[in-house]
């Protein structure tokens, strides 16, 4: 009977470690949420890209040639993909930007002035001088979204870089599989089923990848 109070006050204590361990988990996910969804996204990248390499990099070292020389040349290919698609695009996104922001107000101007011919639709519309300022004033908050985006460019840049460094590491070092991770955490008896589900998983992803 002596020993039923502490037995009480040791789970009390316990509950009282889970709740709060569960309470700075809760707080922690809401207040880095951001954080840590790019963090999944920068290993979900990783691991796709790992997925559609490695077939090649098993290929490659039946006959000697090392992991990372695999994986070298095929960045080099997906980093020319971008820098074309990024030449070709930017410098037409740009000039057609600039365009509709130098020829839009001079075309509404003309077209104001055309309609203040009319003598009862030119008392309605506003002058033409400050329907081409509100018009103005529109199309910078419309473009700077747009620049916006454009300086964010950096940010994914460094994701995406992130992505490449993971995915070189995930493809040359073999120690580093799903299988050998998820083996940590369970028991020892469960560890054939689940390599077996796993590498089923893998293959079916490589293939649609």
């Amino acid at each position: 009977m002596d020993d039923l109070p502490k037995n009480i006050n040791r789970i009390s204590f316990q509950a009282w470690l889970a709740l709060f361990s569960l309470g700075l988990f809760l707080w922690i996910v809401i207040t880095h949420f951001g954080l840590i969804l790019e963090i999944l996204w920068i290993l979900f990248g990783a691991t796709l890209l790992t997925l559609a390499i490695r077939p090649l990099a098993n290929f490659l070292q039946k006959w000697h040639v090392p992991r990372g020389v695999t994986v070298l040349p095929v960045y080099a290919g997906i980093g020319g993909i971008f820098f074309v698609m990024g030449n070709l695009l930017t410098p037409a996104l740009t000039a057609e930007a600039e365009t509709i922001r130098a020829d839009v107000p001079a075309l509404v101007e003309q077209l104001i002035s055309q309609i203040n011919g009319f003598p009862l639709i030119g008392n309605i519309l506003p002058t033409s001088g400050n329907l081409v300022q509100n018009l103005t004033q529109c199309l910078d908050t419309l473009l700077t979204p747009l620049v916006n985006a454009l300086a964010g460019l950096g940010s994914l840049a460094l994701d995406a870089l992130i992505v490449l460094v993971l995915a070189f590491f995930f493809v040359t070092d073999t120690k580093l599989r799903l299988t050998n991770l998820v083996d940590q955490w369970l028991p020892k008896r469960y560890w054939q089923h689940t390599s077996l589900i796993l590498d089923r998983l893998s293959r079916r992803l490589t293939r649609w990848i």
